[in-house]
């Protein structure tokens, strides 16, 4: 008997999202800092979009 006959057509969906939404905000961070040291923005700046942006504490 077949998939189908057995009234299932496809995989079952996934239900987990293997995102982390911290390990991106920690990555995202990691590059305003990299961008603030290499002289492409401003230190002032850097600090303001990770203290705006939520990043404080990624």
């Amino acid at each position: 008997m077949t998939a189908i006959a057995r009234g299932r057509t496809e995989a079952t969906p996934r239900t987990t999202y293997d995102r982390s939404p911290t390990r991106t905000a920690s990555r995202v961070k990691a590059l305003i800092v990299r961008l603030a040291l290499c002289g492409l923005l401003p230190v002032g700046l850097a600090i303001w979009v990770i203290r705006r942006g939520g990043l404080r504490d990624a």
